[in-house]
């Protein structure tokens, strides 16, 4: 019979301090397109608070023993608002998620809206006598909590044909 002996290297191990970025998830620019800033959302599946990162800043993360924490990053999408997909909140892999995304500018034909997407419209005043509006449709793979930052708040939330409460 054999015996297996298991070596503890630390027996009383501190906390980890280290920091996410943008830059640390590969190919991130080329997945974000040409006309992206730097700037990205990061989504920590447990504390579930939303950071919005400015292009080569970090966010500093401390875990105790057997603490995790999983870190969603997102390029922020600039039109006349800036908007970030999260996706549906309740996955450990959110941004799986998004099938795709659409966003329409007020000037341009409106989407159609399929079974199974989100419509947000979204104001932004350019000057006191025009506001501008977009539409931005989303299609995610499952029911639940969607997720997103957006700098305004949105004029009307849909899912497929049916308005619903933004919060």
């Amino acid at each position: 019979m054999e015996s297996k002996k298991t070596r503890i290297h630390d027996a009383s191990p501190g906390t980890l301090t280290s920091s996410v970025q943008a830059s640390d998830v590969n190919a991130i620019a080329q997945i974000a397109g040409r006309d992206w800033n730097g700037d990205t959302i990061v989504y920590p599946y447990r504390s579930g608070e939303i950071v919005r990162l400015p292009k080569g800043t970090s966010l500093p993360v401390t875990l105790k023993v057997l603490q995790y924490e999983l870190f969603h990053i997102c390029p922020i999408k600039v039109t006349n608002i800036s908007f970030a997909p999260i996706g549906l909140l309740d996955m450990l892999n959110s941004g799986g998620a998004v099938e795709h995304i659409e966003v329409q500018l007020d000037c341009e034909k409106k989407a159609e809206h399929y079974d199974g997407e989100v419509a947000t419209e979204l104001s932004d005043s350019l000057s006191e006598n025009r506001s501008t509006t977009a539409t931005i449709a989303l299609k995610v793979r499952r029911c639940g909590r969607l997720g997103m930052y957006c700098s305004r708040r949105p004029l009307k939330h849909t899912v497929g044909n049916a308005e619903t409460e933004f919060n």
